[in-house]
This record gives C-alpha cells, structure tokens and sequence, in this order.
C-alpha cells in the first residue's frame, strides 16, 4: 500500500496499456494490483475483512447499485452502438470495473489502517517521500522552463519512460511553459496537490524543530502550483490555504503570521510572473485570467461545449443518464453550434478510428449525464456526508483528547485534503483519480478509529 501513496502523482506511464486501459498509466495501480491480490489470497484462508458502517460508506454502494440500474435500463442502447472503434458495452463494463476497482481500494485501505499505529501520522510520511520524488524531479522541470538546455535533454529522456506519447504524431516530451511535475499535465499534477498539499502544511505546526525546513517545502510546493498556471490548482489552493488559516486563527496558533510571510513571497513571485518572461516560461497572470474566464480562449470554448452538451444530454435523460462511460457515443447530437468553433471539439466529434475521445472534464457534470441526477445527488450526498461525518469526529476529539495536539492537526489536513478532492471533480470526469478513492478510506478508518479512542478515553475518565 505504501508504495501507492508515494507514486500518486504518476498518472501517465506508457506501459500495458492494452492489458490494463487507462488504468495503466497510473503508477499506483500496479501495487496496488499486487497487494489487492495478496489481500484477497489471505481473505480467503482467514475471512477476517472489517466493513466501514457509516452513512458515507452505505452510500456509496447505493451509488455503485445506481450504475448498474442506469446501465440495465440503458442496456438496448449500450449493445447496439459504436463510435471511434468502440463499442458501448466494452465502455459501460470498464468503467464499472474502474469504480469498483476504485472502491475496492477504499475497503482495502480502511482495512490496513485501522490496524496500523497511528495511521494519519503514517500517511502524512508517506505523503512527505511522495512530494520529495515530485520535488526533485521538478527542479529538472524548472531549470528547463527557465532556459537550460542541459535540464531540457535529460528531462526529455527520463520523461520517455514516465509519459505516454499515446500515439500522438509530432508528441515531444517537454511540457511547453509550464509544471507538470511527474504527472500527465498540469490539471492532473493539480488534482495531486490538492490531495497532497494540506499534509505537507501540517509539518509547519506539529514539527517545530524542523519548521524551517517544512516552511521551505511547503513554499516550494506553493510555487510549482503557481506555475502549472493551472486554473485548477488555483482555486483548490486558495480554497485550502483559506480554511487552513481560517482553523489556525481558531486555535490561535502564533506561526501564523509566516503564512502571510510565504503569501507575500508568492504575491511577489506571480507579480515577477507578470512582468517578465523566462526562457520557456511564456505565461502571465493576464494569460492566466483570460483562461479561466474568456470563451476566446480555446481551451475555454472546448471545456465549456463539451459540458453543455453534458447536461443537456442529462435532461435529456434526467434519471438514469445515457449509462455509464456513455457520454461520447453521443456528444455530437448535443454539441451546441458556437463549440464547434473549436479544433478540440471537432476532433472530439470525429467519429473515425483512432481520433481523441471526448473528455467532460467534470465529474459532476459527468455524472448528471451518465447516471441521472439520482446518481450525482447519491454521489455528492455520500462525499458530504464523509466531510461532516470527520468534522464532527474532529470535534469531539479536540474536546476529550484535548492532549493530542499532533492529531487535531492531522485532523485539519485530512478535512482540508478531503475538500480538495472533491474540488477536483470539477477538473477531471475520470474515476481513476485514485485520490478519491484514498480520502475516503482514510475518512472511514479516522472516524472509526478516533471515535473508539475517544470511547476509551470516556471509560478511563469514568473508572
């Protein structure tokens, strides 16, 4: 399980692909694969499997039975249709396979840490090994958007063996003007930082010996996100620095005015990003707001199409959607007329062999498409009620643990890392961001575990 967490952000290997799908390009999967299997190897000879019991937990098997009513209702319409070489059946199967694989994963993980000695202090560690790999290879990345030659050829050939071409023509191994770290491109490497970063802030608060060298991590984390120059990574950071400053002024924490310090310090950094361009690194701050907000923007025009034509696909089809993995057998119908200005999406609609498949680009908007609004309310019901269910779980253990300090912390940024996550839906439609699946079973082994030491704690109190 370890070795999944610390190869996280790799999304983008180019290896089995057809044995695995898209599976296969997440580093993770393969250990995964390999405990998962020596896991049920051992259910089978002792059957001891602990089963979460909460609200969150029961939902989320709601959600998966939801899939297969929505693709049972569907299923006349999933036989008998083929866009690009694929055929709806063979969608519809691999991303039931993709999300139950994905809970699975959350079982397994709730599994292995409810008997693990401090669990969220193992996670954070391994968290910290996983930045540390991101860190390092960035530095490379940063020497070539800075203009060195020498960083741009050895990151051209260590990235052969990290990044897929996908059969892309003309596909180049440098990632043009901004981070992308060791992850696909730069949303992706977003989606990692928001499951990531709030883990990595906590050092600051529970390690004063070290807090320099954590201020210095947390800093540099800061400033990779800031020039993926990703819409994404914005908004999920300034998101997550909120309520972590929100939760420091709640416990009066003095290190506070530090986090001003490194906000100035990035203040500084996005002005000099304004004003100057170095080497490959062309983007400013005008660039970026024009691509969050202008439909001038390609991209912009792409997402914003792709998406319209999901949701009126999904009232179209408002209670059971068009299926699971259904959304690109029949994106043309829906595409609105001012979308196909873009490249993207005609490429998108393109029905030949061979030609991208259509992304969402938002799994909430996915899913209102693919499943119903039944299926996205059980979706977003089971994820808030995990959030609540670990903020009232915090609650209680600043009240009677009051002692653990260490914990309260780790707390935060298990709650706080939770609201990246789920942020992050609205980046990708894809269900194997194993993030999702991480969070959850970490939020299931917290509460369970917390709530038993606080049980404890009442019964030491009482005897």
């Amino acid at each position: 399980m370890a070795l999944s967490f610390v190869f996280l952000a790799i999304d983008d290997l180019p290896y089995f692909y057809s044995e695995f799908g898209e599976m296969a390009y997440l580093a993770p999967f393969y250990s995964l694969f390999a405990a998962l299997l020596f896991w049920i190897l051992k259910l089978a000879y002792d059957g001891r499997i602990f089963l979460p019991t909460t609200l969150s937990a029961k939902l989320f098997v709601f959600f998966i039975i939801w899939i297969l009513l929505s693709g049972a209702l569907n299923l006349y319409d999933v036989t008998g249709i083929e866009v690009k070489g694929r055929l709806g059946i063979e969608k519809l199967i691999f991303q039931l396979i993709v999300v139950l694989f994905g809970f699975i994963v959350a079982i397994f993980i709730y599994n292995v840490l409810i008997l693990t000695r401090e669990p969220l202090v193992t996670i954070r560690r391994l968290i910290l090994i996983s930045f540390l790999l991101v860190g390092s290879y960035s530095i490379l990345e940063l020497f070539y958007l800075a203009g060195n030659e020498q960083a741009s050829i050895v990151l051209e050939k260590l990235n052969m063996f990290i990044h897929a071409s996908k059969n892309i023509e003309n596909y180049s191994y440098l990632y043009p003007n901004r981070v992308r770290s060791v992850s696909s491109e730069s949303s992706w490497f977003s989606m990692y930082s928001g499951f990531a970063f709030p883990w990595i802030v906590s050092y600051m608060f529970t390690r004063p010996k070290n807090y320099i060298i954590y201020l210095f991590l947390t800093s540099y984390f800061l400033i990779l996100i800031m020039f993926t120059f990703s819409r994404t990574a914005l908004v999920i950071t300034f998101c997550q620095l909120s309520l972590i400053i929100y939760a420091l002024i709640r416990e009066k924490v003095r290190k506070l005015k530090l986090l001003f310090y490194m906000a100035i310090s990035i203040l500084i950094l996005i002005g000099f990003a304004y004003t100057s361009n170095i080497g490959n690194l062309a983007f400013t701050v005008n660039d970026l707001v024009t691509r969050i907000i202008s439909l001038d923007a390609p991209s912009n025009l792409a997402r914003f199409g792709s998406q319209v034509a999901a949701l009126e696909m999904g009232m179209e089809n408002p209670l059971f959607g068009v299926g699971l993995g259904q959304y690109g057998f029949h994106m043309s119908e829906f595409v609105p007329e001012w979308a196909k200005a873009s490249s993207e999406i005609r490429l998108w609609t393109n029905p030949a062999v061979g030609t991208a498949w259509p992304p969402i680009h938002s799994i909430y908007v996915r899913l209102i498409c693919e499943v119903g609004l039944i299926g996205f309310l059980i979706w977003c019901l089971a994820w808030f009620n995990l959030i609540y269910s670990c903020y009232k779980t915090l609650k209680l253990s600043s009240i009677y643990m009051i002692d653990d300090r260490e914990l309260h912390f780790l707390s935060i940024s298990l709650l706080v890392s939770m609201v990246g996550v789920f942020l992050a839906g609205f980046n990708s439609d894809s269900f194997r961001f194993l993030g999702y699946w991480y969070v959850m079973g970490i939020g299931w082994s917290y509460n369970y575990l917390t709530q038993v030491d606080i049980k404890r704690t009442l019964e030491l109190k009482l005897s």
